[in-house]
């Protein structure tokens, strides 16, 4: 049998593991939305810039490098 001077020691240690590991999971549920967030909004800008649009200044450069 333990002697009773340990108990509050293991006890103590337990605690703050159990406190860092809820920390660490809420962190990375944390880290993880803001990641799916981020990639929404790239996604979102890359839909809007897709496409080739022929504008003023790129038909002045097909006409004077005569292609």
């Amino acid at each position: 049998m333990q002697s009773k001077s340990k108990r509050p020691d293991r006890r103590r240690f337990l605690k703050r593991l159990g406190m860092l590991t809820g920390a660490g999971a809420l962190l990375a549920l944390g880290a993880r939305s803001t990641t799916h967030a981020d990639a929404d909004a790239n996604s979102a800008q890359a839909k809007r810039g897709q496409g080739y649009r022929l504008t003023a200044h790129i038909r002045s450069y097909y006409e004077k490098a005569g292609l």
